[in-house]
C-alpha cells in the first residue's frame, strides 16, 4: 500500500521556516513592521500540523485554500502609501512609527 507524500513539501516549509527565522529577528522587526500572524499554525496552535497534514492530504480545493493563505501580514511602520494627489507619487515616510491606529501604511504577505 502506497502512502500519500507531500511532495517534499515539508522539506521546503522547514527551509522557509529556517529563513523567516533569520529575517524576523534582523529585518522584520517590532520596531519597523506591524506583523500580524493569519497562518494554520496561529490559528490551530499546538494542532496545526495534524490540520495541515488532513488538509494537505485531501488535495482538492481546501488544499488551494491552505497553500495559498499567507502565514503572516506585515504594516511598515515607517511608510505611508502615496495619496491620490498627483503631486503626491512617492511613499511618505513617517517622522516615527506608526501606532495601531495609523491608516495607510505599506502592507504585504509572507
Amino acid at each position: 500500500m502506497s502512502t500519500l507524500g507531500s511532495g517534499g513539501f515539508s522539506s521546503r516549509s522547514d527551509r522557509t521556516e529556517s529563513f523567516v527565522q533569520a529575517i524576523e529577528s534582523t529585518i522584520l522587526t517590532a520596531e519597523r513592521y506591524f506583523n500580524i500572524q493569519t497562518g494554520i499554525e496561529h490559528r490551530f496552535g499546538d494542532q496545526a500540523k495534524p490540520v495541515h497534514d488532513l488538509l494537505y492530504n485531501s488535495m482538492g480545493p481546501t488544499t488551494d485554500l491552505l497553500r495559498y493563505f499567507p502565514d503572516n501580514l506585515y504594516l511598515d511602520r515607517h511608510r505611508q502609501k502615496p495619496t491620490w494627489e498627483p503631486k503626491l507619487v512617492a511613499p511618505r515616510t513617517l517622522p516615527e512609527p506608526a501606532n495601531q491606529k495609523s491608516i495607510g501604511l505599506f502592507s504585504f504577505f509572507r
